[in-house]
């Protein structure tokens, strides 16, 4: 959304309001958090209400949580009234409603705000749950008693002796789609369990003296309750009865409403509520989805169930399960016999148990006949088919799907899912080609064929379609006039129709039109484009188009305005790219070879389109694009932000804002201006520095000013207070000031609304030492921009544009190549200094590449005597490799680029004394000023921890001093630096 140079280091903070709901002011304003001596009180913005006390504060709604002493306490965050006196160690107040929980040492009460009323009894801990749509809140509380509350203050459940747990029960399949579970509050005394309905709170029954198993802090998903009794578990339905009485061990919960239990001889089984299998096995449990039976196992003999228990029957152990679209299948072997075979659920034998052997788990369930033929089991159209065709073996080709069937000589392909695609045959060749993820079948003519690896599901009877000779052109139309010609693994050639004369030369990955012009990208790694007419002339003979890939940006190849198109254009052996305007069939170069991007702003209609482009030094140039013409607007911007009503441009180090047409709103020439609205509705306020005082003022985004640049801070009460106030619709959003000595607060039309001293006393401001070993926000600047502190020279400070433009042009400079040389012409001159192999393949850099680049700036010598996984580990040794998740779309040259600039370059300088750069107070960045601010200390507090900025007349003598005090250690400290990391 918004750009920053480097060497002006100045903050924008562009479309806030975004973020924030709309929201309807409160009738009654709360009280606003002022600041004197690092304490704070609060004013109606008129007066104080209360005084400078505290030591921190948190607003919770309609209350602000002070602290005094280390004790927390309560006022009221319209009035100030003190609602809990500060005297406890920790206040909450449960989703900021009427509930606060109240903390003194072990001992938690409860005050209700509605009623001012402390709750007599005494807890030790709390936990806030969702229990239900109507009760999305409550408050459970423990200790000696339990209580359950509401954040309202009512109490749901009065305090009894006990525990309170929750559970979420399974609902039944036939229950609300929307919801799996419901959760329930369970009450535990020594004397019953009772269930409450999760909205009336009524109970819903208790079972006496029983107690709910598992441990008192998880809520479990059940489908019955696991309670306890004289140390034995049962099971507790729903409506209150047992599923099994408590008089078992070993109750485990299963899948769906299974469980399990163990009796006296053995495990049984409850299913539904009920006892279906008596404890007399030694394995049971539910068939998976979406059988609807269950199974026993007594030796190695297992007895399969349906539900109702109308049909069983029993294999050996080891059976398998096959899913259909409305029963579970059931392989395995014959009890008497011990053949294979297939049953279903119901008992009805699907394959004869007539199989001696069972091969291919687990590509696939391979039957074996008497004469040692195999057959494979398939699961097809959702339902178990007998084996079709019968072979020696098999392989898999790329997964369990596709597998290529030998026979004798002859060889097929097979689809688990379609069956037989290509029939037995001599003379076939089959083989899995990785890069296209296919199988390939070469057939006695020299024709080959190409088969998903994963090809879909037939319908019943469907033949396999006759797929194409991948070897034969495929030919698809463009127009009238034109075709295209597809050549697997060559690409595309554009081809005259009528004649197939060709047109183009190969073009590796794709064609696409825009309108009469049609796209041909000429390699698969770069993003360059040929532009032919819709009758085949080539109209940008020379150049190349330029497209790009920028995950931040929309990827512009042609731009249209009016009746023409635009683009950017590149020669051979430059990164630098011209405007270029197609029109019918011509195209004409309308710039210098200046830009490296191009990015729509905006379509004004007839007015044309307004665009961005970048240049390779850094600036930008804003201009109108119509049908024959381009109007610079503004060019050479330095940095710039979009709000959703006007743009901010910086020009000559200053900033001014514009309309959507690029017409100035201001002339105030600001040294920064950051975005600040006070609400949604209304119109954006900027904040605004002047460039020569540094002072702050308001004004709006017509260019009115509201307060006059004579602040030395100035912001949004939100953003001052955002950690004590986060976002509240309900307070005046007015600004907070530094005049001075004094804090105050703007209302939203810039008038001053309160004043009060800042300091009644001089608080003491020192510094750490600056040293070496103890100044690690120096480290830390050094490490992520250390052009901040080192001068490197010019040239380097001049590359901008996106990662991948800086890390070349910095490359280029490093080794003495012209500042503007491709990437093609930089990559063949490190190939001629032997840094990298000739035999290197792609257009880009890669990884391995970037090591041996690496390599070679360390030590002085070529890394292709290793090996790429010795590379690797030098790299990854010395920090140089960054590790890419699988969802990561961050181009690589943002990494190389950081590495080369803060780790490499130093590099080459190791031998050599570097140049700190001398900071002054006038030209201090953002970077330096917060290096050096973290040295500073207020009242013993480090500065970043303070209330509020310094005053200028407290700040500016110390951070003068400080400064004179690094340059005189920025030799030591750039020394040191480098001793450590090279």
């Amino acid at each position: 959304m918004f750009k920053r140079t480097i060497s002006m280091g100045i903050a924008i903070l562009i479309g806030a309001s975004a973020l924030i709901a709309p929201a309807q002011a409160a009738a009654v304003p709360y009280l606003k958090p002022y600041v004197t001596d690092t304490k704070y009180g609060f004013t109606d913005g008129s007066k104080r209400i209360t005084q400078p006390v505290y030591d921190d504060f948190k607003k919770a709604a309609h209350v602000l949580i002070v602290t005094k002493n280390g004790k927390q306490g309560v006022i009221d965050a319209k009035t100030g009234a003190t609602l809990i006196a500060p005297i406890w160690d920790q206040i909450d107040i449960p989703e900021l409603k009427n509930v606060a929980v109240l903390r003194k040492g072990a001992a938690l009460q409860t005050f209700t705000f509605s009623t001012k009323t402390l709750s007599k009894a005494v807890f030790k801990e709390y936990a806030t749950f969702y229990l239900s749509d109507k009760h999305t809140s409550v408050i459970a509380l423990s200790g000696n008693s339990s209580m359950l509350m509401d954040t309202d203050g009512k109490v749901l459940i009065p305090p009894f002796q006990g525990n309170i747990r929750f559970v979420d029960w399974k609902e039944p399949k036939s229950a609300d789609a929307n919801r799996d579970t419901t959760r329930y509050a369970i009450a535990v005394s020594a004397k019953e369990l009772t269930m409450f309905d999760p909205v009336s709170l009524k109970p819903m029954f208790s079972v006496p003296a029983v107690t709910l198993a598992g441990p008192d802090n998880e809520i479990p998903t059940v489908s019955y309750l696991q309670v306890v009794r004289n140390g034995k578990t049962g099971l507790v339905k729903r409506d209150g009865s047992f599923a099994l009485e408590p008089n078992y061990s070993g109750v485990q919960l299963l899948e769906g409403t299974f469980a399990s239990f163990r009796g006296p001889g053995g495990v049984g089984l409850v299913s539904d509520g009920k006892i279906v299998l008596e404890p007399g096995y030694e394995e049971v449990g539910g068939l998976p989805y979406p059988a609807t039976g269950f199974f026993g196992r007594k030796g190695d003999i297992v007895t399969y169930y349906v539900n109702d228990g109308s049909s069983s029957f029993s294999l050996r152990k080891g059976a398998a399960y096959l899913y259909g679209k409305s029963d579970t299948y059931v392989l395995g072997k014959d009890v008497d016999s011990g053949l294979y075979g297939v049953k279903n659920l119901k008992g009805e034998t699907i394959v004869p148990f007539e199989y001696p052997g069972l091969e291919g788990v687990p590509a696939a369930w391979v039957l074996v006949r008497k004469d040692g033929k195999k057959g494979i089991l398939a699961q097809r159209n959702l339902s178990v088919v007998a084996p079709e065709v019968w072979f020696d073996s098999f392989v898999t080709m790329g997964g369990y799907d596709m597998l290529a069937l030998t026979d004798g000589k002859k060889l097929a392909l097979y689809s688990q899912e379609r069956g037989l695609l290509v029939p037995f045959q001599e003379g076939l060749q089959i083989r899995f080609d990785s890069k296209h993820n296919a199988v390939l079948v070469t057939t006695p003519d020299n024709k080959t064929r190409e088969y998903g690896a994963y090809e879909p599901p037939a319908e019943p009877n469907q033949k396999p379609e006759e797929k194409p000779d991948i070897n034969a052109p495929q030919i698809e139309q463009l127009n009238e006039q034109l075709s295209t010609s597809y050549v697997r693994d060559k690409g595309y050639t554009i081809l005259r129709t009528a004649s197939g004369e060709p047109v183009s030369s190969q073009i590796y990955q794709f064609v696409r039109k825009e309108d009469q012009l049609i796209l041909a990208n000429i390699d698969a790694a770069s993003t360059s484009f040929d532009v032919y007419t819709a009758t085949g002339e080539l109209i940008n003979k020379g150049l190349r188009i330029a497209g790009r890939n920028d995950p931040e940006v929309e990827p512009i190849v042609l731009l249209k305005a009016g009746d023409s198109y635009y683009a950017l254009a590149a020669k051979e052996n430059t990164r630098g790219k011209a405007l270029v305007r197609l029109h019918g069939n011509q195209m004409t170069v309308l710039t210098d070879f200046t830009y490296w991007r191009m990015s729509r702003w905006g379509d004004l209609g007839a007015e044309g389109v307004l665009v961005n482009l970048s240049r390779q030094n850094g600036g930008d140039d804003f201009t109108m694009l119509t049908t024959d013409s381009i109007r610079p607007k503004l060019e050479q911007v330095e940095a710039y932000g979009i709000s959703d009503q006007v743009y901010f441009m910086q020009k000559q180090g200053t900033w001014n804002v514009f309309d959507k047409k690029l017409n100035p709103l201001t002339t105030g020439n600001y040294k920064s201006l950051r975005n600040a609205s006070v609400s949604p509705e209304k119109s954006q306020h900027l904040i605004v520095q002047d460039a020569k005082t540094g002072l702050y003022g308001l004004i709006n985004t017509k260019g009115a000013v509201l307060a006059a640049p004579k602040y030395e801070y100035l912001s949004l009460i939100d953003d001052t207070f955002a950690e004590q106030l986060d976002y509240d619709p309900g307070i005046q959003h007015w600004f907070v000031v530094i005049k001075g000595n004094q804090f105050g607060y703007l209302n939203e039309n810039g008038k001053e609304m309160f004043m009060t001293p800042l300091y009644t006393k001089a608080p003491k401001v020192t510094n750490l030492a600056v040293k070496a070993g103890a100044f690690p926000e120096f480290e830390n600047v050094m490490a992520v921009a250390s052009e901040q502190l080192v001068d490197y020279g010019k040239p380097y400070s001049q590359i901008k544009g996106d990662a991948e433009n800086m890390f070349y042009g910095h490359v280029a400079l490093y080794f003495d190549l012209p500042q503007d040389s491709s990437k093609e012409a930089i990559i063949a001159a490190l190939v001629s200094k032997g840094i990298l192999p000739a035999t290197r393949t792609g257009a880009d850099f890669s990884d391995d590449d970037f090591f041996a680049l690496a390599y070679y700036m360390v030590n002085g010598a070529s890394a292709q005597q290793l090996t790429g996984d010795q590379r690797f580990q030098w790299a990854n040794d010395r920090g140089l490799y960054f590790q890419r998740g699988g969802h990561d779309c961050t181009s690589p040259f943002v990494d190389y680029d950081f590495l080369f600039m803060n780790k490499l370059l130093l590099a080459k300088k190791a031998n050599v004394k570097l140049k700190p750069k001398t900071l002054s107070f006038e030209t201090l960045t953002d970077k330096q000023r917060s290096m050096l601010l973290s040295l500073i200390q207020v009242n013993g507090i480090p500065y970043d921890k303070a209330r509020l900025p310094l005053t200028r007349a407290i700040l500016d003598p110390q951070l003068k001093k400080l400064i004179a005090e690094y340059n005189k250690a920025s030799v030591q400290l750039l020394q040191a630096y480098l001793k450590n990391r090279l």
